[in-house]
């Protein structure tokens, strides 16, 4: 996270109360809390430095409070949201990641946050916005990724985009990966197989297939019988021995 930061990336997570800010401190305090080392000189934090970025956050984005030391917790959802943008413009970020911005205020403050928004990306700041509200996505994107259980589930242009095909999108099932089918026609098993075969070559290239004592878990395949013999086969019972020699075609 502190790379990410330093390389200009913001975060206003959807729990603004819980995660987003400091409800307990003011505005002031919450505008300069990712960028404490802006505001510092030898450890100790610029009060005048400190109350001028929170005035200049405070007249740009229209947080209305009474005052910059009034607690971010007396405020209007709305309110608190500009408070969380206002902490990551005075860290400079050039890109912005907006989970749920408006969610939990209301439709004033929604119009105000869409306003800021559009005056950010027009002064250059990129904003990626997480949104579970089809009109929000639809109204401010200019373009749009549809996501399903996790997996990117479409692409859209705000050309191209209606609620019909963003929904098409989202709900159609995932492709099913094919399941790969393993040959069986060379394998010889034992009742109580529950091991799948392996493949391998031998020195002279020879088709192969395996076979696996199940009781003793000991892998014997037809490259160790070559000499019809049994002979460099894995210590083993007599009754594994014999079967992997009628296997080979040798004798018991």
């Amino acid at each position: 996270p502190a790379q990410a930061v330093a390389q200009g990336l913001g975060f206003a997570t959807e729990d603004r109360k819980g995660q987003g800010l400091v409800l307990g401190m003011t505005v002031r305090e919450n505008t300069t809390l990712a960028s404490l080392p802006l505001v510092s000189r030898l450890g100790f934090v610029s009060a005048a430095r400190e109350v001028e970025l929170a005035e200049r956050y405070r007249a740009d984005l229209q947080i209305r409070t009474p005052g910059i030391e009034q607690a971010v917790q007396n405020l209007s959802g709305g309110n608190q949201q500009k408070v969380v943008l206002a902490k990551w413009l005075c860290r400079e970020a050039r890109l912005l990641i907006l989970d749920e911005p408006t969610r939990g205020i209301d439709v004033g403050a929604k119009a105000e946050i869409y306003a800021l928004m559009n005056q950010l990306t027009a002064q250059g700041v990129g904003i990626l916005m997480i949104s579970s509200e089809l009109d929000e996505v639809l109204g401010m994107a200019d373009r749009i990724l549809v996501m399903r259980e996790g997996r990117l589930a479409g692409e859209l242009s705000s050309a191209q985009a209606t609620a019909e095909l963003v929904m098409r999108q989202a709900s159609r099932p995932q492709a099913q990966p094919q399941r790969s089918v393993v040959p069986t026609s060379n394998v010889v098993r034992t009742a109580h197989d529950v091991r799948p075969p392996t493949y391998r070559r031998t020195a002279t290239s020879l088709p192969f297939s395996a076979l696996w004592y199940s009781a003793l878990r000991i892998p014997m395949t037809w490259s160790d019988c070559s000499a019809g013999t049994g002979e460099g086969l894995p210590l083993a019972t007599q009754s594994a021995k014999t079967m992997h020699s009628s296997a080979c075609g040798s004798r018991p």
